[in-house]
């Protein structure tokens, strides 16, 4: 969430998009996700950028196989690096900027793309990520609707670098919450 902040306080267009743009209903439902493409985008960057689990789960090859010419036996244990996949220079166009205009098509439609995968893939995938996304979204709209936030200008801009670990956790930082309401 810390990323998400730190790029509303920092981006006129995302702020002023969450102020206005997003925020006229009172109340969401879940089918308005469909219907918020920008704010479905916002939430998939943040999932990009901030990888907050870097490293997926361990998994176990149960059958020998080959990948890319590579032999892989039976009974080897092996993670994937979500956080490369996410901030890979060769796929993502300035992959550490938070962009959520790269999921916008030229028709202003949220594109989803098979590279963000904080949820892993395939049969092991998360199965809780449909529930998770709607929490997300529902948590989001909801406290964006309700209130502005603006970085603490008497402290330092948190630094959303990478720190090495299970899990990223957010830096320390203080925030200001305007009652958006008033």
């Amino acid at each position: 969430m810390v990323g998400l902040v730190a790029a509303i306080c920092e981006n006129d267009q995302i702020n002023s998009y969450f102020a206005h743009g997003c925020m006229e209903r009172t109340n969401f439902m879940v089918n308005y996700v469909f219907r918020m493409p920008y704010t479905e985008a916002t939430m998939l960057e943040v999932l990009r950028k901030g990888s907050i689990v870097p490293l997926g789960l361990f998994h176990k090859s149960i059958n020998e196989f080959e990948y890319k010419g590579f032999t892989i036996p039976n009974d080897i244990i092996f993670l994937s690096n979500t956080y490369a996949v996410h901030h890979d220079p060769e796929y993502w166009e300035k992959p550490y900027e938070f962009r959520p205009q790269r999921f916008i098509t030229a028709t202003g439609e949220f594109r989803k793309d098979e590279r963000v995968i904080p949820f892993s893939v395939g049969k092991k995938s998360c199965p809780g990520e449909k529930l998770a996304m709607i929490q997300f979204f529902l948590f989001l709209t909801g406290l964006l609707q309700k209130f502005e936030f603006t970085l603490n200008p008497n402290e330092p801009v948190p630094c959303l670098d990478m720190k090495a670990g299970f899990v990223i956790p957010p830096p320390p930082h203080k925030l200001i919450l305007k009652d958006r309401r008033n």
